[in-house]
């Protein structure tokens, strides 16, 4: 009896940690790619860092404290990356269309809060896209939508 019951909470709390783990990893992934945006132009100006930030708050739920957190180990994660496909896989493996959606028009803030279209920037975001196998129209969605959304808050 008491085996089942130590196997029954192994089960349900391994399932729940490795959810958690897993829900970690994708939210540091989808950080990470907006550093590597941020840094793309190798100038990080102070409204891209906001702009990840707000992002992050708003994306995931988060309090301004757990969104700097993240972006810090998002850092250090881009800090140590040799390509961005470690990121887009997990992204690729676990998010829904609309999800990746999501991921790209947060990528286009980060990009234009700074009131500049820098052309390595719009690299890395279209680069993201394609190894998210986005299709070019939700593309196009992201970007008309951030853009709107950046011009909303002048």
């Amino acid at each position: 009896m008491l085996t089942k019951v130590k196997i029954f909470f192994e089960q349900h709390f391994s399932v729940a940690a490795e959810s958690a783990d897993k829900e970690h990893d994708l939210r540091l992934a989808a950080a990470t790619l907006c550093v590597e945006v941020m840094r793309a132009d190798y100038e990080v100006q102070p409204e891209e860092l906001e702009s990840a930030l707000s992002s992050l708050r708003e994306s995931f739920n988060l309090t301004a404290e757990e969104a700097k957190e993240l972006l810090d180990l998002a850092e250090s994660s881009a800090d140590q990356a040799s390509s961005l496909h470690p990121f887009t896989s997990l992204i690729n493996a676990e998010y829904s269309l609309q999800q990746k959606t999501d991921v790209v028009e947060m990528l286009w803030r980060v990009a234009f809060s700074d009131q500049e279209k820098d052309k390595y920037e719009e690299h890395v975001v279209r680069k993201v896209a394609e190894l998210l196998y986005l299709p070019h129209q939700n593309f196009i969605q992201a970007r008309h939508r951030a853009e709107a959304a950046i011009l909303s808050q002048d």
